[in-house]
Order: structure tokens, then sequence, then C-alpha cells
């Protein structure tokens, strides 16, 4: 079974733009009493952007089979 490159884009695509969206999102300085609270945040953002990426990979995944 050959996979062609063309049919990487999508999911490639998706995955490149959900982590670049949580990057943005993602907050590198925060007062110390909030610190806590801002790793969660981060921790949340970088989650669902796992999840979408990852939903996306095993949709393409069952539908090239």
């Amino acid at each position: 079974m050959s996979v062609e490159l063309g049919n990487w884009l999508l999911p490639l695509a998706v995955t490149i733009i959900a982590f670049g969206l949580a990057s943005i999102c993602v907050r590198s300085k925060s007062p110390d009493y909030l610190r806590v609270l801002n790793r969660l945040f981060n921790a949340l953002i970088l989650g669902l952007a796992t999840i979408a990426s990852l939903s996306v990979w095993l949709a393409w995944a069952i539908v090239v089979r």
C-alpha cells in the first residue's frame, strides 16, 4: 500500500494551524499570583490543539483505508 504525500496535506495543515493558534494563545509572562492559573490555561490550550490534531489524523487514517 503506497500513500501519496498529497493525501497528508489536510491533516498536516490542520496540525500546523492548531498548534500555531495554540502558540499564539499561550501566555509566557504572568504575575506571581496567577502563575498556576496560567500553567493550567496553557495546558488546556495545548491539550485542545493536540485533541484537534489527533482527531483529524484519526479521521484521515479511517478515510484512507
